[in-house]
């Protein structure tokens, strides 16, 4: 009974804060569709030899440097994959692989309100976050910095969102 009546308490204090739950759970499930591309893309530079995935990036970029030869993105594209080496695929693929993992389990345990998945994720996602921004230093990327602003943005708002729980699920 107590149990019931401590998650009638939770819902009702989640209505007040609609606005910044829904922009939560829209992060979270993005990251999640994120998480889940990254499983796939790790397995298939993993799985697929590499002139399979040097042609692959090609062809992505194809339509985009014949209409444009001067594409930045495009050209970094088609360079990189001219130049990939075999531990650099390995690596790539691994990186996806777990990122994608660890993105799907933490997403599953934030959106069932697991406890342990706040501070993990939380932890795990500034980890990344200060590598990209290692990662900034060098290339001064700004679709890098799009990502980094958007994890910055991701962990406050899980930050909220465990704050909030811990403020109205324990009893009084």
């Amino acid at each position: 009974m107590e149990m019931n009546k401590i998650k009638d308490t939770l819902r009702a204090a989640k209505k007040e804060n609609a606005f910044f739950h829904e922009l939560f759970e829209i992060a979270v499930l993005l990251k999640g569709a994120f998480g889940v591309i990254e499983l796939f893309l790790g397995a298939f530079i993993l799985l697929v030899n590499r002139s399979a995935v040097s042609d692959f990036l090609l062809y992505l970029v194809h339509g985009e440097l014949v209409e444009d030869p001067e594409g930045f993105f495009a050209n970094r594209i088609a360079h990189f994959s001219q130049n990939l080496s075999a531990n650099t695929e390995s690596f790539i693929g691994g990186y996806f692989l777990i990122y994608g993992f660890i993105k799907v389990l933490l997403v599953a345990g934030l959106l069932r309100e697991k406890m342990w998945s706040y501070k993990t994720a939380i932890g795990l996602l500034s980890v990344f976050i200060v590598y990209m921004v290692y990662r900034f230093s060098y290339t001064h990327s700004p679709f890098l910095a799009l990502l980094i602003a958007t994890d910055i943005a991701t962990v406050v708002l899980i930050w909220r969102e465990y704050l909030f729980m811990l403020k109205n699920a324990l009893p009084k």
